[in-house]
This record gives C-alpha cells, sequence and structure tokens, in this order.
C-alpha cells in the first residue's frame, strides 16, 4: 500500500487494515504510511496460546492461594452457607484462570492506546504473551523447589530399592533462608519479564515513544502480580479444607 496524493490536499491513506492484518506498514495520524516491524515479531500463534501461558501463570497462583489460611477462612464460610466444597474451588479455580485473562487482555488494550498505535489489541495481546513465561517459570521454580528438595530423599530411595519401600518415608527439612530463595525466583522472573516485554514492544511499535508507552499498563499488571505472587510465598501453609 501507499499514499496517493493529490493538488492542495493532504496525503489520502490508500489501507485503513491494522498494521498486524496490512503487512509492514502503518498509518501515522498524520496520514503517512510508515514502516513497522509489526510483523516480526514472533507470537503465541492465537488466542488459545495466549489463554496457556496465562493458565501457567495462573495454576501456579491458584495452587499457592489455596494453601493459605485466608483461603481456609473463605472456604469454610461459604460452605457453611450450603455452598458444596468442590463448587468453591471450582468456581475459584475459573473465576480465578477468567481474572488473569481478562486483565491480560485489557492490558493489551490499553497498551494500544497508550502507544497510539494501529497495531490492534489481539496482535499485541498475542505477542506479549511470551513475557509471560520468566513469570510462570520464577513461580514454578519457587513453588515446586521446596516440594522437589524435601522429597528428594524420599526419591532416592524408591529408586534404590522400589520393591522395598522403606519402614518411613525420609524428607530433607529446608533451612529458614530457603524463603529467601523463593523469593529471588519470584523477582528473577518478572526481572527477566520486563526484559522480555521491553525487547517485544521495540520489535514491535516503531519510533522510541510508541515502545516506551506501550509498556506502561504491563508495568501495572505486572508489579500487581508481583506483590501478590509475594504476599502468597509469605503465607503459612493451611491443610486444605474438606480436600
Amino acid at each position: 500500500s501507499g499514499l496517493t496524493e493529490t493538488s492542495g490536499r493532504s496525503p489520502a491513506r490508500s489501507d485503513r487494515r491494522p498494521a498486524d492484518e496490512r503487512g509492514d506498514e502503518g498509518v501515522r495520524a498524520d496520514g503517512a504510511v510508515e514502516t513497522t516491524r509489526a510483523a516480526a515479531p514472533a507470537d503465541v500463534g492465537g488466542f488459545d496460546g495466549v489463554a496457556f501461558v496465562v493458565a501457567l501463570v495462573w495454576a501456579t497462583t491458584y495452587d499457592g492461594l489455596v494453601g493459605t489460611p485466608v483461603w481456609a477462612g473463605t472456604v469454610r464460610a461459604l460452605v457453611g452457607l450450603g455452598a458444596p466444597p468442590l463448587a468453591v474451588y471450582l468456581a475459584a479455580a475459573v473465576g480465578g484462570f477468567a481474572a488473569f485473562l481478562g486483565a491480560y487482555r485489557g492490558a493489551a488494550r490499553l497498551a494500544r492506546r497508550t502507544a497510539d498505535s494501529y497495531v490492534s489489541a489481539r496482535a499485541i495481546e498475542r505477542r506479549f504473551a511470551p513475557a509471560l513465561v520468566p513469570i510462570a517459570a520464577g513461580y514454578h521454580l519457587a513453588h515446586f523447589s521446596g516440594y522437589l528438595l524435601t522429597l528428594a530423599p524420599a526419591l532416592a530411595a524408591t529408586l534404590a530399592a522400589p520393591l522395598s519401600p522403606p519402614a518411613t518415608v525420609p524428607a530433607l527439612v529446608l533451612p529458614g533462608w530457603f524463603g529467601n530463595v523463593q523469593l529471588a525466583f519470584v523477582v528473577l522472573g518478572h526481572v527477566l519479564a520486563v526484559w522480555v516485554a521491553h525487547t517485544v514492544a521495540f520489535d514491535t511499535f516503531v519510533g522510541r515513544l510508541q515502545p516506551i508507552r506501550s509498556q506502561y499498563p504491563y508495568i501495572l499488571v505486572m508489579t500487581a502480580y508481583t506483590m501478590t505472587s509475594m504476599w502468597l510465598l509469605a503465607q503459612p501453609y493451611a491443610e486444605l479444607p474438606y480436600l
């Protein structure tokens, strides 16, 4: 697509489709065509890919949430009002995932506005989804590394004598400072996520201001999730009621 000039008139737009559908050309607010790299960055392939990446983040968050005293008290209160226990767990799992997905997609729409870009919100959410992977990886390490180390002696004993299980299951007692290691995993995951999002922004948008402005909504979302993750890690473990 290109520009058509008429005498005494402003340039006319020859193609009004979003940049991600049109190819590697964008249209500025003044009507001029500019080359973008909107088609260059790899994305997750569609809405199902976005939902899968968000599910990776939500899965460990949900697993951490249901092990907190706040959750235990909430479940007991709802069951006391007559709600089936399994329905409460299922509603929290589905509702929390929907909230996470909605927050991410909302951030993509805000990113399009703050960047003032012709790249569609759907393209933005696909391209920024890989930035969530380091967050999911960091929280998986923080959440499950303790289980792995604690049960490592039991695993070794079972592998050494699979047909003769030990009378008592050996377990490793983790030192108190291991909680700081878990926090470090969470922080590192979010730092890497910011770096990936920054790289994606400059590969997707043109100039210097568009990439920077596009990251404002994602910074807010990532900050909120960092605070949530650290709060979950700081909570004492509580047995899951009714399970």
